[in-house]
């Protein structure tokens, strides 16, 4: 969601102007809007942008409420996930095609949680109530219902085909024991495992994770900046963006324009770095998590080893 682009905001962090506040009310407070505009990166020609480098990101969740801000958040996450699993499932029970009706209509009900959930994680520390950061029902479901169903259709999609390549590929008992191990019954002939077979699932792999970079990242970005929109006009990011995107769209009656003309302006304010700078972010956070996974694994390879030995 982070615009580089736009110069005129430069974020202050909160401890310090808490720091500063409690020295004095004699002296004159800094305004940070001034110091923005005059400071010498906010008029760079080619501002980088924190979310560029993890390192950046976390110094600046850091410097916001100090290490609690690693999970801010979480109950907006945790109420937004309960209600949506629940939802989910409820109407799975009664919908056929779970995939194609349960899903998006239980992410579409469930958007101003995820919207609140959104603005819990992007917004400036305030002191206001737990639920009084959860948009209105109209504005939520106006603004973003468009963008919640272009993500859960090309989530479903981005996973149906492959799975769908690996059945004509493997066989269908293959998948069971891919998706669902612990349920899968053990056919009868195991099915072949070739080197062309093997080839031919690591391609789909490859598959699968081009097309969540080509479908569901976009989809994703998109469906962040308009619930960002939303934000009272009150509040302030913790990175710079522009609500009106670019001057497409009024960000005080965000509302007045929804639907496809809203998505497109979403999407079309995210420029060509910030694509790539999206990409390559992602492809560090899951480097990161492999190679968590790694040396998890390695200990716990370790740990099966000294128990084999005693």
């Amino acid at each position: 969601m982070e615009d580089p682009d736009l110069a005129s905001y430069e974020f202050l962090p909160v401890n310090d102007v808490n720091d500063k506040a409690a020295v004095g009310s004699d002296k004159k407070q800094p305004n940070p809007v001034a110091e923005a505009k005059s400071s010498p990166s906010a008029h760079s020609s080619s501002p980088q942008a924190v979310t560029s480098s993890i390192r950046q990101t976390a110094r600046l969740l850091r410097s916001l409420t100090g290490w609690p801000s690693f999970l801010r958040g979480l109950g907006y996450g945790l109420l937004s996930g309960f209600a949506f699993l629940t939802l989910w499932r409820l109407l799975a029970l009664v919908l056929p095609f779970d995939h194609l009706l349960a899903y998006p209509l239980a992410l579409i009900a469930t958007a101003p949680l995820h919207a609140a959930w959104t603005h819990s994680m992007v917004a400036v520390p305030s002191h206001r109530s737990f639920f009084s950061r959860i948009p209105s029902l109209r504005s939520a479901y106006r603004a973003t219902w468009l963008p919640v169903l272009l993500f859960s259709v090309l989530s479903c999609l981005s996973t149906a085909v492959p799975d769908m390549l690996i059945s004509l590929v493997a066989g269908p008992d293959t998948l069971n024991v891919l998706m669902r191990p612990s349920s899968a019954t053990t056919p009868a002939s195991p099915p072949e495992t070739s080197p062309y077979t093997a080839l031919k699932l690591l391609v789909i792999v490859v598959l699968s994770v081009l097309l969540k970079f080509v479908l569901v990242i976009p989809a994703h970005v998109a469906l962040v900046r308009v619930q960002t929109t939303l934000l009272p006009a009150d509040e302030d990011t913790i990175v710079r963006f522009d609500r009106s995107f670019g001057g497409r769209v009024e960000s005080v009656a965000v509302c007045s324009k929804c639907g496809f003309a809203l998505l497109r302006a979403a999407l079309a304010s995210v420029t060509f770095q910030s694509w790539r700078r999206i990409v390559l972010l992602r492809v560090k956070l899951f480097a990161l998590a492999m190679a968590m996974y790694l040396v998890m694994g390695a200990i716990l390879g370790v740990q099966v080893m000294l128990m084999r030995r005693a």
